[in-house]
């Protein structure tokens, strides 16, 4: 039998920086303890069979590597070893978390599959080279994509982030976070082209920013209180961008008038995925009738993973 090789990343959520970061902003980005994990089992051909329990099978050789659903960040992952591959391989994707959730799914499968590919090839597997080949993969996909994703994935953690020039500043804090998936998600690239850069955006943007370092001073502080109303100022911003809507608007009301809530906002790009809020919020609270249950509004109750990508014996 050949030797296996495995590797795991943790999802990500954004705290903070949404929009703003791909304008020269910094971000506040988290890994959170739910991971896709990655085995990698060399063949003897120059077969790659891409195996995953929630999206199906792929084939394809290592001379006819081409994007295709729903495995493009996976294949753009591989794309980036093209040239050293003399075999193929098999690949095992193990998911905890759904695509469909906003929890930085793309980003966290890419750099398992970079660092997985590394170890394999015995390649230097440095966290620096990890981020910066699974950035490349997936750029190589959305075209865009700031990177605070793939870094809190790649170095795991509550990070302060900045894409040009790299900032990577580590944050040691903790939060009573928890997640409202809002029932449906939006793609990224297709709200960032709705977002468009005008003198109006800017004026956003630089205030975000502006969040965005109070955040960070509030979280150094451990000023939980602090950090809580500036996600829910940060809301309000986002809403002006246009990525909020009278769904996730209602959400935000409802939670923030449970006794125990201290903030809440949109995390990721928006017109979708999930609502994050701060403070204490009962177990399976949402969803609490029956137009959200319809919806698909669920709650999802994850913690902040301090590791974020390693490999492991298989």
């Amino acid at each position: 039998m050949p030797e296996s090789f495995k590797a795991t990343a943790p999802g990500s959520i954004m705290l903070m920086g949404e929009h703003a970061v791909l304008y020269g902003a910094a971000a506040i980005v988290c890994a959170i303890d739910r991971r896709i994990a990655v085995i990698l089992t060399p063949r003897a051909d120059n077969r790659i069979c891409i195996m995953s329990e929630r999206l199906g099978q792929y084939q394809t050789s290592i001379d006819a590597i081409e994007l295709k659903d729903p495995f493009r960040f996976v294949l753009a992952a591989i794309s980036q070893f093209e040239t050293e591959l003399s075999v193929g391989f098999d690949l095992i994707i193990q998911s905890q978390f759904s695509d469909k959730l906003g929890l930085g799914s793309s980003a966290a499968v890419a750099v398992a599959v970079v660092t997985v590919l590394l170890v394999w090839l015995k390649k230097q597997k440095d966290q620096n080279r990890i981020y910066k080949l699974a950035l490349d993969a997936v750029r190589h996909v959305q075209k865009l994509g700031s990177g605070a994703d793939v870094a809190a994935s790649v170095f795991g953690g509550i990070n302060l982030y900045r894409t040009d020039p790299f900032q990577l500043q580590k944050i040691d804090a903790a939060l009573p976070l928890h997640l409202i998936y809002v029932g449906y998600k939006t793609p990224t690239v297709e709200v960032v082209k709705r977002v468009k850069k005008t003198a109006e955006s800017d004026a956003i943007y630089e205030k975000i920013g502006d969040i965005v370092q109070k955040g960070r001073m509030a979280l150094q502080q451990k000023n939980i209180d602090a950090f809580a109303k500036l996600c829910s100022m940060h809301q309000a911003l986002q809403a002006e961008l246009g990525v909020s809507d009278a769904h996730i608007d209602a959400l935000l009301t409802e939670a923030l008038a449970l006794p125990g809530l201290l903030g809440a906002k949109i995390s990721g790009s928006g017109l979708g995925d999930c609502i994050l809020v701060l403070g204490d919020l009962p177990k399976n609270y949402f969803p609490h009738n029956a137009k959200q249950r319809q919806a698909g509004v669920q709650q999802l109750d994850v913690k902040i993973s301090a590791s974020g990508v390693f490999n492991e014996a298989s």
